[in-house]
């Protein structure tokens, strides 16, 4: 007889409410207005300086270039443009710059008529916003490509041209016409 008064008093406790009333109606939350996230302004094209005093050579016989001397100075540019890239001090990314444009200078004293010296040196003086100066070495490039003992090498460079769409972006038209293309 206790069991089943153990029984009834459970079976009456678990039928009643838990905390003894009716539960609170619950609130929709309110909604949260956050700002507007303002646009990116429109990339506005950098100054570029159309002044050039870059002296191109017009192309002659095959002079005796220094090949391999010009294969370091291009490799010593591109080490400079590579830690330009990632230098964060204005100063220093400056001075990386100038020194990029000095080896490139270098391997085409070296090599005047390297077509893959004068593309990067034509692409250092596009990250230094000399436009006049890259459209220049582009001409000449494209003067490369018309001669047939440079034609091979010239075309090479200038496909790399067409195939990268961001080198020279800034003014990509004109620097496809000078190259030709």
């Amino acid at each position: 007889m206790g069991k089943l008064l153990a029984i009834a008093t459970l079976a009456f406790c678990a039928c009643q409410p838990m905390y003894g009333g009716k539960p609170t109606k619950m609130k929709d939350p309110t909604a949260v207005r956050h700002p507007p996230v303002p646009p990116e302004p429109p990339k506005a094209a950098r100054p570029t300086t159309d002044e050039c005093n870059y002296k191109v050579v017009a192309i002659t016989k095959p002079p005796k270039g220094d090949r391999p001397r010009s294969d370091e100075a291009i490799r010593r540019g591109d080490t400079a443009v590579g830690s330009y890239e990632k230098a964060t001090d204005s100063k220093a990314k400056g001075q990386l710059l100038i020194d990029s444009i000095q080896q490139y200078g270098n391997a085409l004293d070296k090599d005047p008529y390297s077509a893959e010296a004068t593309m990067k040196l034509a692409r250092a003086y596009d990250l230094a916003a000399r436009k006049g100066c890259a459209l220049r070495l582009l001409g000449r490039i494209a003067k490369l490509a018309d001669n047939p003992a440079y034609e091979k090498k010239a075309n090479l460079v200038l496909d790399d041209l067409d195939a990268n769409k961001s080198w020279f972006e800034d003014y990509r038209r004109e620097a496809m016409a000078a190259a030709g293309r």
